[in-house]
């Protein structure tokens, strides 16, 4: 099963010359398998689509068997806008609550990060994607945090402000946020990072993972 995270988009001032990452493809890639999953990366122009899997098959709910443990997808634009579409995670991974009989199979033997989790580790590789591979080469990045329930909301947030991003503005159901809700498609908190600086102070969180 899969729930909205949250959405992302990332824009640019099209700056030419980018600044060595602090990581790299290689290296998430690298923490993945460490974890026991690996990264798989769709691209179709602008469009991708990256993938964590489990790099042995996990139980699935109705007696079939499935390794993906989550995704991001979205796409570039000539506008310099990237927009990540999605973040979800299968509720197995360790972002829900432990189940009972049948699924705490799942829960058991899933990869799993020990400080962070997955989602810093999906989150890495699609910064390095950005900065490797984006033909727009953007180099900030926007976030809204969902407002789909309060305690969830108040999750993401601190997560997020753990990752270094900040607050840009509120994003509601009224006239005022009418052109931000038809971008983003909900309400939350409107967050903004730079791809270089989350790069930066998070690389080195891969082996904490």
């Amino acid at each position: 099963m899969h729930q909205r995270l949250a959405c992302l988009v990332l824009v640019c001032p099209h700056v030419a010359g980018c600044t060595q990452a602090a990581c790299a493809l290689s290296d998430v890639r690298a923490a993945a398998a460490r974890l026991g999953c690996s990264l798989v990366i769709k691209a179709w122009g602008p469009a991708y689509r990256l993938e964590l899997h489990s790099a042995s098959q996990l139980p699935d709910g109705a007696g079939q068997k499935g390794s993906m443990l989550g995704y991001s997808d979205g796409f570039t634009q000539p506008n310099g806008v990237v927009h990540l579409e999605s973040i979800q995670f299968r509720r197995f991974t360790g972002y829900w609550s432990r189940r009972q009989g049948a699924r705490s199979r799942r829960y058991k033997v899933a990869p799993r990060g020990k400080a962070y989790g997955l989602g810093l580790l999906l989150s890495l590789a699609v910064c390095c994607w950005i900065n490797e591979r984006d033909p727009f080469s953007c180099r900030r990045m926007q976030l809204l945090a969902i407002m789909d329930e309060p305690r969830q909301h108040r999750t993401l947030v601190r997560y997020y402000r753990r990752l270094g991003f900040k607050p840009l503005r509120q994003v509601g159901d009224g006239v005022g946020s009418l052109g931000d809700s038809l971008v983003w498609g909900g309400a939350g908190l409107l967050m903004e990072a730079s791809v270089a600086d989350f790069l930066e102070s998070n690389a080195p969180k891969l082996l904490q993972l």
